[in-house]
């Protein structure tokens, strides 16, 4: 199973009944992803800027070099991981919301 089909499948499973126990257990999965997505958004990014660095040395004008370097493929795979690196903060962000409201919720009915 690749990372995208990690996160897939958690946002998946966040849009289904989500117990506290489980928001905290893909909270933690969202953590442990979120390297994985670091890293490859780091080489992914490596890739983009040597695209961009060989059309700015054939290129004229900076503007036509940065249009051309976003075309390619190395550009697509770099918003990728960027997307990916977002998606997985954000999820990461919204299960520690809801395990603290559950949290609150417990507390406040004990």
């Amino acid at each position: 199973m690749t990372v995208r089909d990690r996160i897939a499948a958690m946002q998946r499973e966040m849009l289904g009944d989500l117990s506290p126990l489980k928001a905290s257990e893909l909270s933690n999965q969202a953590v442990a992803l979120l390297g994985y997505v670091m890293v490859e958004e780091r080489e992914a990014e490596l890739a983009y800027l040597k695209v961009l660095d060989a059309a700015l040395d054939s290129q004229e004008a900076a503007n036509r070099a940065k249009v051309r370097a976003q075309a390619s493929e190395e550009y697509a795979r770099y918003r990728t991981a960027k997307d990916a690196r977002v998606l997985v903060l954000e999820m990461s962000r919204t299960l520690k919301a809801f395990a603290r409201a559950s949290a609150e919720e417990f507390k406040a009915t004990v």
